[in-house]
């Protein structure tokens, strides 16, 4: 039976990434048997609505975002809506963590509603990594796998570069 039809079956039941090594394990074959499959999987994906990616936890089959809103109409399901709190929230952990809430509070200028925390630890997209050695002691936010699986990237060094400001550099 084809290594990539294989992998490809594996992939299309998972909701998670898996690693190369978990996939040749699972196959008994080797790392670099799977690794040529899956570039061949790729290849037979670029002109499908669904795309192989490989993410910090391993590959896995995504739908195209071209295609989102077709799903979303047939689905009749409206995307969630997040805040403009809760984007300004989630960017400021992404790019200064770890930090802690009044970090958050003192760059946003106001105070960062529980909810939209709830939210973020809901989603797994954050967690707290410990605690800052100052007075009261307060928690050390930073994000998760999660956030980067779901994101559909492979590290922090993947997201974008932040837009240069003008005079202010937070």
């Amino acid at each position: 039976m084809n290594l990539s039809r294989r992998i490809e079956a594996i992939l299309f039941t998972r909701d998670e990434a898996v690693s190369a090594a978990q996939l040749a394990q699972a196959l008994a074959t080797t790392e670099d048997a799977v690794c040529t499959a899956l570039d061949d999987l790729a290849a037979r994906y670029e002109t499908s609505a669904m795309t192989l990616v490989h993410i910090k936890d391993g590959w896995r089959l995504q739908l195209r975002s071209d295609y989102f809103e077709a799903v979303a109409a047939f689905a009749e399901a409206q995307p969630v809506r997040y805040s403009r709190a809760f984007w300004e929230t989630l960017a400021y952990i992404a790019y200064h963590q770890p930090v802690t809430r009044a970090e958050i509070d003192a760059v946003r200028g106001v105070t960062t509603s529980s909810g939209i925390y709830r939210q973020l630890f809901d989603l797994e997209w954050i967690e707290v990594i410990g605690t800052k050695e100052v007075p009261g002691r307060p928690e050390l936010l930073a994000t998760t796998t999660q956030f980067l699986n779901d994101f559909s990237v492979a590290s922090l060094d993947a997201l974008p570069a932040l837009p240069e400001e003008d005079g202010d550099p937070a």
